[in-house]
């Protein structure tokens, strides 16, 4: 009677233990398709932002930030769409010919709260107006996203040059 009790522990134990094994393997699957999901949509968010940068369209640019965003860089700091917004636009009237690429070096997703962050290489140029050569900034950034409703948008960004090709007016 007690080995037959210790037969079905045994199995019990067993299928316990498949159980479990299948359950977690689900999950981290799970977790995997979130992240690469996730991942995905991040690498969007960059994509939009050095084409609609690039290419003025300001709706989709400006769609990519939470409206209390925040921006730092080397110029000063700017808190709020509305503020950022006044910012492009007079740099864009500045600097008509302005480029900017964002180039991502690492993502990270947290896996317990909604934020996320990116970091790269960004590269800014232009010419400005009473200047016939081209000024240009190389340097790192830093961008954090939050999810709200299942969109990815950035709360804060940090640009910090490091190699500065310009003229000193």
């Amino acid at each position: 009677m007690l080995k037959h009790v210790s037969s079905k522990l045994e199995k019990m134990k067993k299928s316990i233990l498949i159980v479990s094994v299948i359950l977690l393997s689900s999950s981290q699957m799970f977790s995997q398709e979130i992240n690469n999901h996730d991942y995905k949509a991040i690498m969007k968010n960059n994509e939009n932002w050095n084409l609609s940068y690039n290419n003025r369209d300001t709706l989709t640019f400006f769609s990519l930030f939470n409206d209390k965003v925040a921006w730092i860089s080397g110029g000063g700091k700017w808190y709020g769409k509305e503020n950022l917004i006044a910012k492009m636009k007079r740099q864009y009237e500045r600097r008509p010919d302005i480029f900017w690429n964002n180039k991502i070096e690492k993502i990270e997703i947290n896996k317990n709260w909604p934020v996320a962050y990116e970091t790269g290489v960004w590269t800014e140029n232009w010419t400005d107006k009473k200047d016939s050569e081209k000024s240009e900034i190389i340097g790192k950034y830093f961008m954090m996203y939050k999810k709200k409703n299942d969109i990815w948008l950035i709360d804060s960004v940090i640009f910090t040059p490091n190699n500065l090709y310009w003229k000193l007016l």
